[in-house]
């Protein structure tokens, strides 16, 4: 179990087998969990987290971040600006703060909460089904991964539904209501 800091400068943070914590501290930062439940913290700068195996928490808190949970049920907090988050393996938490923040749960049913801005939110058939928790209408946007359009989803309650599967619950929003202008397909 270690505690690693950076410095004022970029660094490369390298975790082991036990609980490790890193901190980045300020400048553009590279941190790297390990093989077991990790907490890593940005700090100040553009950092790129990635959590390995655990169940991670991951912080990206200010600049424009990049957490990569990897497998485990992770958490993963963005922070204070344009934010990229993806939950991979696992039923992961995921909380891109402020800014306009683009939301990946990967495998799992994964809990998305954009935060403050206009988020960006992907779903792909076979991942799991993930609740999002605060979509809005008009503002925020869904992108279907993997072929999918919009004329192939089925919507009823609060629930996307493509070839059976329930590819997301949004909390509060009638789906019902949506419309193609608030999707995208890549």
């Amino acid at each position: 179990n270690d505690t690693l800091n950076g410095g004022e400068g970029n660094d490369i943070l390298n975790g082991s087998d036990g609980k490790d914590t890193l901190n980045g501290g300020a400048g553009n930062d590279t941190l790297n969990g390990g093989n077991s439940k990790d907490t890593l913290n940005g700090g100040a700068g553009n950092d790129t987290l990635n959590g390995g195996e655990g169940n991670d928490i991951l912080n990206g808190s200010n600049g424009k971040d990049t957490l990569n949970g990897g497998a485990g049920s992770d958490t993963l907090v963005g922070g204070n600006s344009k934010d990229t988050l993806d939950g991979g393996e696992g039923s992961d938490t995921l909380n891109g703060g402020e800014g306009n923040d683009e939301l990946r749960g990967g495998l799992g049913n994964d809990l998305l909460t954009g935060g403050h801005g206009v988020d960006t939110f992907f779903l792909a058939f076979g991942e799991g089904t993930d609740t999002i928790t605060d979509f809005g209408e008009a503002q925020d946007e869904i992108v279907l991964v993997g072929g999918i359009t919009f004329n192939d989803l089925y919507f009823s309650g609060n629930d996307i539904i493509f070839n059976n599967q329930i590819l997301a619950t949004l909390t509060g929003v009638n789906t019902n209501t949506l419309s193609a202008s608030d999707f995208s397909v890549i």
